[in-house]
């Protein structure tokens, strides 16, 4: 668990420090978590040292030329210091800040529950300096090198030129805003333009001033109308009311209204006016039918042809009360016809006693 560092030097704040063989006593790494892996940062910093100091023999007056012992240091040698700045474990560690004064020579990884540091787990991290023995200043392409004889290549510090319908803008710096543009917006025609006012905005004419949420709100609450904004707006009752403004029950009954349209409910309501308050509710528009009313009236109707005197015939609805059956023949009988064993699902259809022919006609049933 621990970390060597190999010699060289060190350029900080002007100075130079020297390394000149590996680090004997190497650097020592905390121990591993348990479960989550870190990463610890080798860190390097320039640093003087002064030599042990030494008695000197010095001329403290010119004159008299006396010469006094004085302890002196007689000089100061760089040196460079290192330290280990440890991370923090967790399922995605990151790399530790670099303290202040200090410069990052490597990231080590140090996974969970290691006991050993392997080369793979240091990652090289020294700054890239550029190399200035042989700096050439005579001026090169493509933006290499600057000619510190006339400056040619410096960047253009003047404003943007701002574009126009029919010229595109040149770059350039931003131009310094006056006292009260804080809340002002720069367009590309190099102009600060004001933000809308609530005027502005309600009257949706302007087509220069950016809107803000603010006056977007203050719109939309003007164009639906509501009394306290849209928090107060039931929107479904507004759309309700301004684009399907339906009749009333009252207008669809009266059944006079010439403009207003009519939903599922008024048409119930009219219909049930126009039948006096009873409205079809079922039906089967056969041969042999019924219609059902919603006041209990039912009617039912069907063919019948006797057989041995008479013909039984079965309701498709049962009556619940009462109900009275009407029967005309297909032609005039020798005698009369009629019916007889009265239930509320059934009847029979009889002929009279002296006539033994088969008898064809239609039946009628009302009742509830």
């Amino acid at each position: 668990m621990t970390v060597y560092v190999k010699s060289g030097r060190i350029y900080q704040n002007g100075y130079q420090g020297l390394l000149e063989a590996d680090l004997t006593t190497p650097l020592t790494i905390a121990p591993a978590s348990a479960s989550q892996p870190r990463i610890d940062l080798i860190c390097a910093k320039y640093e003087e040292v002064e030599d042990e100091p030494e008695i000197r023999n010095v001329m403290t007056d010119v004159v008299s030329r006396n010469i006094t012992q004085v302890e002196v240091k007689t000089r100061i040698a760089s040196s460079i210091a290192f330290q280990v700045v440890g991370g923090t474990a967790a399922a995605e560690p990151t790399v530790p800040t670099t303290p202040e004064g200090w410069v990052a020579l490597a990231k080590v990884t140090v996974p969970a529950n290691a006991s050993v540091i392997q080369q793979s787990n240091i990652v090289d991290m020294r700054p890239e300096i550029i190399n200035i023995y042989q700096h050439d200043h005579s001026g090169g392409a493509n933006g290499a090198k600057l000619d510190y004889n006339n400056l040619n290549n410096l960047p253009d510090l003047s404003d943007f030129t701002g574009a126009t319908a029919e010229a595109a803008g040149k770059r350039g710096m931003v131009p310094a805003p006056a006292a009260g543009d804080q809340d002002k917006f720069l367009t590309g025609g190099k102009t600060y333009v004001p933000v809308a006012s609530q005027t502005e905005a309600e009257g949706m004419t302007d087509d220069k001033k950016p809107m803000t949420a603010l006056k977007v709100k203050q719109l939309i609450d003007k164009l639906l109308g509501a009394s306290n904004g849209i928090a107060g707006l039931d929107a479904a009752a507004k759309l309700i009311s301004d684009l399907y403004d339906f009749a009333t029950t009252t207008e669809a009954q009266g059944g006079t209204n010439t403009t207003k349209p009519i939903n599922a409910a008024g048409v119930a309501a009219a219909i049930s006016a126009l039948a006096g308050g009873a409205v079809i509710v079922d039906e089967l528009l056969a041969q042999n039918g019924y219609v059902k009313f919603s006041n209990g009236l039912i009617l039912q109707w069907g063919l019948f042809q006797t057989a041995g005197k008479q013909y039984n015939v079965v309701l498709s609805l049962p009556y619940q009360d009462w109900y009275s059956p009407v029967i005309a023949v297909s032609q005039a009988a020798t005698e009369m016809i009629g019916y007889a064993n009265l239930e509320l699902n059934n009847f029979d259809i009889t002929t009279g006693f002296g006539d033994n022919s088969e008898r064809r006609g239609i039946y009628l049933c009302f009742g509830k």
